[in-house]
């Protein structure tokens, strides 16, 4: 019946799998859990269309017989506590061991470091606290965040480069600091400039930039004027973010084109 699944035939494929199934033990529904979360190891890229399968599964057991779905979220705890605190699989999840070289490519943020006791309806937070995101523009250009929300001990807590074919711009936060560098002039020529806030300025998060932007915000909402940011800048700064969580969650390229529709 998964073999089956698609978004066309859920509905159908509900009552199919319902009838044939009918009633069992608690125990045979547990490994009825563990079998969708094999098909969603195995087959991620439909990973969606299961998930909404087995809500609906479940839902019908649990009303029906009073059941717990509390397997599946001990699979996936396990899983987690395997991959971010080393803790070796008990019997019962070893199954788990076969996904663990497959899975890799779906990964592109690293072991966890924060929100790790942090729990929402039973669940466990998978909050990224790290990643590395690739974005490519259709005029040519590509761009590249690396993102860490546990590198305190850093000299600046921003660091934006610019490279071209002609040159190389840089500017670091909280350093106030611009390193600009041409290409014909090597490393030798490379041109660092101090920028100095205006007396004026609030520090405190990124460097007072967030006090400046609430600030120029504000003048605009009083005084009217056009707004350096607009609204259509701040939804694709959104739809990029989900685009990169899309990406890890089904371990695939994503279009923009997929979160604007």
């Amino acid at each position: 019946i998964l073999n089956k699944l698609s978004e066309l035939n859920i509905n159908n494929l509900l009552v199919e799998f319902v009838e044939t199934i009918g009633k069992i033990k608690e125990e045979e529904f547990n490994d009825i859990q563990k079998a969708f979360y094999q098909k969603m190891q195995s087959d991620i890229s439909f990973i969606k269309i299961y998930i909404d399968f087995y809500k609906l599964i479940t839902q019908v057991y649990i009303l029906q017989f009073n059941y717990s779905n509390k397997y599946m979220i001990n699979i996936i705890e396990s899983k987690f506590l395997y991959d971010y605190y080393d803790i070796e699989y008990t019997e019962n999840f070893n199954f788990l061991m076969e996904y663990e070289d497959a899975n890799n490519f779906i990964i592109s943020e690293n072991k966890r470091i924060n929100h790790l006791n942090e729990f929402y309806d039973e669940v466990r937070a998978d909050i990224l606290d790290n990643a590395f995101v690739i974005v490519d523009y259709q005029n040519g250009l590509r761009g590249m965040l690396d993102l860490s929300m546990f590198a305190e001990g850093s000299q600046n807590e921003q660091e934006i480069c610019v490279v071209g074919d002609a040159a190389k711009i840089e500017a670091l936060v909280t350093d106030s600091l611009i390193r600009i560098g041409r290409r014909a002039s090597g490393r030798d020529g490379v041109v660092e400039k101090l920028v100095a806030q205006s007396s004026d300025v609030v520090q405190g998060f990124h460097g007072g930039a967030s006090y400046v932007e609430h600030r120029r915000m504000q003048e605009k909402i009083r005084y009217g004027g056009e707004s350096e940011v607009t609204l259509q800048d701040g939804l694709l700064s959104v739809a990029i973010g989900q685009a990169a969580h899309m990406s890890i969650a089904e371990g695939r390229i994503v279009k923009l084109a997929e979160i604007l529709k």
